[in-house]
């Protein structure tokens, strides 16, 4: 009898292994998907440089992303200083589609050298305590500045 529930113990033991093992399985299986954003999709710079198309991996979670071994970070920001890569201000960052890192690829050296536009998205509308904090301190640079006319006329009139 005591071998048949050492035996169950031991079953019972793995399934419980088993079961860990497949729920890590899974967590890793999630953090590992690749992303594969569309043509049109902003991707943000520091992503850009691990997309498929500059020899990396893009994955769901951005610290799982693997940049590509030829273009870092810095190549990607003077092809935009220099207008040959089209990138998309938001929010005071910067962000390129993939058609545009395609484009930049497909680039012969006489296309690099003329300019293209960069796109200026404006940010969001200001929030009502924005608004109230600009209104505030735009008051408090008038009154003083009126009370520096006042004190300037003082002194002029003595």
């Amino acid at each position: 009898m005591d071998d048949i529930n050492d035996l169950a113990k031991r079953v019972a033991d793995t399934v419980l292994r088993s079961q860990q093992v497949r729920r890590d399985i899974e967590k890793t299986r999630i953090a590992l998907r690749l992303w594969i954003p569309s043509e049109t999709e902003l991707v943000p710079i520091r992503r850009a440089i691990c997309h498929p198309l500059l020899g990396g991996i893009l994955r769901k979670d951005p610290q799982r992303d693997v940049p590509g071994p030829n273009f870092p970070l810095n190549s990607l920001r003077l092809a935009i200083s220099k207008g040959h890569l089209v990138c998309i201000w938001k929010a005071e960052k910067q962000y390129v589609t993939p058609a545009a890192l395609r484009d930049w690829l497909g680039l012969s050296e006489g296309e690099r050298r003329t300019s293209r536009v960069i796109q200026y998205q404006p940010p969001a509308t200001k929030t009502n305590y924005e608004k109230q904090k600009g209104g505030a301190s735009v008051a408090n640079a008038s009154a003083k500045l009126l009370s520096m006319k006042a004190a300037l006329a003082k002194k002029r009139g003595k």
